[in-house]
């Protein structure tokens, strides 16, 4: 992991594993996993209620702290 360079935006998985999402400064849920599919990769981020699927695209995500374990700013598709 140590010898990985990584551009800007660019995350291993394990790293977005376990974040806590936010939207609209709310809490979502937490990634619980990433799919991956031929065109892009989805997050799915689980709740207490149920499980979201996230585009795993920075159009929506606006922020990723790994030092809080937090994405934050996730915009709702209008």
């Amino acid at each position: 992991k140590e010898d990985v360079v990584l551009e800007e935006n660019e995350y291993l998985d394990e790293d977005i594993i376990g974040l806590n999402v936010y939207v609209d400064d709310r809490l979502l849920g937490r990634v619980n996993r990433i799919e991956k599919h031929s065109v892009n990769e989805i997050l799915v981020v689980k709740s207490l209620e149920k499980n979201y699927l996230v585009p795993y695209n920075f159009d929506i995500i606006l922020s990723i702290d790994l030092e809080k374990k937090e994405m934050k700013n996730i915009q709702r598709q209008k």
